[in-house]
C-alpha cells in the first residue's frame, strides 16, 4: 500500500513540475517575442527612412574561411534611393580590371537599379536586393537585416566569384560624410 502512495506523490510531483516548467517556457517566449516584434518595427522604421550604414566585421571568399575586416574601412551606405558601396575584396576575378588599378575593391557610388525591399516578419528578417553597373561589371546584391541589427551581404559580380560579408547596421545623417 505505501508503494502506491510513492507512486502517487511522485505522479503528481511530476506533474507539478511539468505544468510549471510549461508556465515558465510559455511566459518567457511570449515576453521574448513581444521584445522581437518591438525590434523588427525599429528595423522596418529604419529602413522605411532610406538612411542607414553598414559596417561589415567578416568577409567570406567563395574558396572558404573567413578575414576579419576589423580596421578594415568599408561600407554599405543607403541614402533614399542612393547607395554609396566601399567593400574590400578577396577572391579571383576572372575579367576586367588593370594591373596597378586601385580598383581591386568593390566599390560603386550611384543610383541603386532594381532595388527591392521585402519584409519577412515570419523569419525576422528584411531583404534589400539591387543592381549595380561600374566599369562593364555587374553586380547583384543581397543585404538581409536582422533586428539584432546583424547584416549579411552576398555579392554576385559577373567578373569576380561570389564573396559575402557579415557586419552591424546602424542609423547616419543625411549631412554625414
Amino acid at each position: 500500500m505505501k508503494i502506491f502512495k510513492n507512486i502517487e506523490l511522485r505522479r503528481s510531483l511530476s506533474a507539478s513540475f511539468l505544468f510549471f516548467s510549461l508556465f515558465l517556457l510559455i511566459a518567457c517566449g511570449s515576453s521574448n517575442t513581444a521584445i522581437d516584434n518591438e525590434n523588427f518595427k525599429e528595423l522596418q522604421e529604419l529602413v522605411s527612412k532610406g538612411q542607414f550604414e553598414i559596417e561589415n566585421n567578416l568577409a567570406y571568399p567563395n574558396n572558404g574561411g573567413n578575414i576579419n575586416l576589423i580596421g578594415n574601412p568599408n561600407h554599405i551606405k543607403f541614402n533614399k534611393d542612393s547607395v554609396d558601396v566601399f567593400l574590400p575584396y578577396f577572391g579571383v576575378r576572372h575579367s576586367g580590371g588593370s594591373y596597378g588599378s586601385d580598383q581591386g575593391g568593390i566599390k560603386y557610388e550611384g543610383i541603386a537599379k532594381n532595388i527591392k525591399t521585402s519584409e519577412q516578419p515570419e523569419k525576422d528578417r528584411i531583404e534589400i536586393t539591387f543592381e549595380a553597373l561600374k566599369d562593364g561589371e555587374s553586380l547583384d546584391f543581397r543585404v538581409t537585416l536582422y533586428p539584432n541589427n546583424n547584416v549579411r551581404t552576398y555579392v554576385i559580380s559577373s567578373q569576380r566569384t561570389t564573396i559575402s560579408y557579415e557586419g552591424k547596421l546602424s542609423e547616419f545623417e543625411e549631412n554625414e560624410n
